[in-house]
């Protein structure tokens, strides 16, 4: 697919700050697949562009991306460069000659080639770029290294660039956009699994999702089979340490303590790993609301991560099996498993673009008949008010009824909070008649189903 999808807001911020026709830098950065490459090629069409991507390699393997970047710009070989010193000056005298977007791509490699990079940087911005209109574009796949350079007090890039981007996922209603052939629920379903991440979307090419599952996870190609875990070692080391803290998480084991007897490590220790995971977007503290107990629990945050350790993960080398019906057929369970929780996710998204939340998460403690939970609770406004949400999620084959309402109301009733409550149904297959009737006119009952998740 050609089409350029989402990233409106963040197109058009480039676009005002190359308006400005002064000289600009801009960081941008976000995880593997996100689609970073994808926003700079649109935004410099119709610009002149030296667009440079550099190689996990040496500096002599960057000097050559470099001088191949400049050939294919000017038209003529300008030689080969001594050194990153060498390359700047070449590079000076282009954005001399007329306004340039300039762009370092994978900036962190250039840094790993050699330890001078960024010096030599912070004295091109200071005083190379002086008295011209570049916009300079630095970008990067690693998260950390990528704000390790830019928010360290003592580097060399400190406040260089003022403006920082962090390309998220994209959001449900947009990566519909991919899947025109499929039902609203299939095309769900393929956001469940892998997000909002373009690339993933580009390769989950299928008209239903089950035909998606079997080409991208199953059988020998199975181009996103290990993905997940390809994503965790190339961002954090030792990989098999955060391996089996996700591996873990995904088990049920929830809690700092719980992790770090699993992992037969100090609290101190296992509290780092799952910081760094946090840092990083991979894992998050579920937010305990009202009066639940407060020891807060982890969660996998990332939807790939989560259905490969969930789902993927339990099936090892049987995913290469040429029998792809066989394997799919014994997933089918897990993966149903599975989007219980991924569906509060859908829904969670819906409520912070349908209100503004200033707080949201869930509920859990003990009601008169044992453990009790609320999906989703948000502390929001509507309209200047302020409204209290309690919210259950069901991602199920038949039509909601008086029994999912009636469930909700009595957990409700152990919730100490904020007066103005609504209680909220969410259902992807819809609510029966009656229900609906009972709804008509209340404002303290919300009910949503899958015409409502995609606007």
């Amino acid at each position: 697919m050609d089409e350029f999808i989402g990233r409106e807001k963040e197109l058009a911020y480039l676009e005002h700050m190359y308006s400005s026709g002064k000289r600009q830098t801009c960081a941008i950065y976000g995880r593997r697949r996100i689609g970073k490459t994808t926003l700079i090629g649109k935004f410099c069409e119709g610009k002149p562009t030296l667009y440079i991507q550099f190689f996990d390699g040496t500096e002599s393997a960057n000097l050559l991306a470099i001088r191949d970047a400049v050939t294919e710009m000017k038209g003529e070989d300008p030689g080969a460069f001594r050194d990153f010193l060498d390359a700047l000056k070449a590079i000076r005298r282009i954005c001399s000659e007329e306004r340039t977007v300039l762009v370092f791509d994978e900036y962190p490699y250039l840094t790993k080639s050699s330890g001078y990079i960024s010096s030599a940087v912070q004295k091109f911005i200071d005083h190379d770029l002086r008295g011209t209109n570049t916009m300079l574009i630095i970008c990067g796949s690693s998260i950390r290294a990528m704000r390790k350079e830019l928010e360290d007090p003592v580097g060399p890039l400190f406040g260089r660039f003022p403006v920082r981007m962090e390309i998220k996922p994209l959001p449900m209603t947009d990566c519909r956009r991919f899947h025109p052939q499929m039902t609203d629920l299939d095309a769900m379903k393929v956001y469940m699994v892998v997000g909002g991440v373009p690339y993933y979307h580009e390769i989950m090419d299928g008209n239903t999702f089950e035909e998606c599952i079997r080409n991208s996870f199953v059988g020998p190609p199975a181009p996103l089979s290990d993905e997940a875990l390809v994503m965790v070692q190339r961002e954090l080391s030792p990989s098999s340490s955060y391996i089996s803290l996700l591996t873990f998480i995904a088990g049920g084991s929830v809690t700092i303590k719980e992790l770090a007897e699993k992992m037969r490590i100090s609290d101190s220790l296992c509290g780092r790993y799952v910081r760094d995971l946090e840092f990083i977007g991979m894992v998050e503290r579920v937010n305990p609301m009202a009066n639940t107990p407060k020891d807060t629990i982890l969660r996998i945050k990332d939807n790939l991560l989560r259905f490969h350790f969930s789902v993927v993960r339990r099936y090892g080398s049987r995913l290469r099996a040429e029998d792809t019906d066989a394997v799919y057929t014994e997933m089918e369970q897990d993966i149903d498993t599975f989007f219980g929780q991924a569906f509060e996710d859908v829904c969670s998204e819906f409520i912070q673009r349908r209100f503004v939340c200033r707080e949201i998460g869930k509920w859990w403690g003990r009601g008169a008949y044992g453990d009790r939970e609320i999906d989703i609770v948000a502390d929001a406004r509507e309209g200047g008010t302020g409204i209290f949400l309690l919210c259950e999620c069901k991602f199920r084959r038949r039509k909601s009824d008086f029994s999912v309402l009636n469930r909700l109301a009595d957990s409700a009733d152990f919730v100490k909070g904020p007066n103005n409550r609504r209680l909220v149904l969410f259902s992807i297959s819809g609510f029966d008649g009656d229900l609906i009737e009972h709804a008509e006119g209340r404002k303290d009952l919300m009910l949503f189903g899958m015409d409502d998740l995609y606007r």
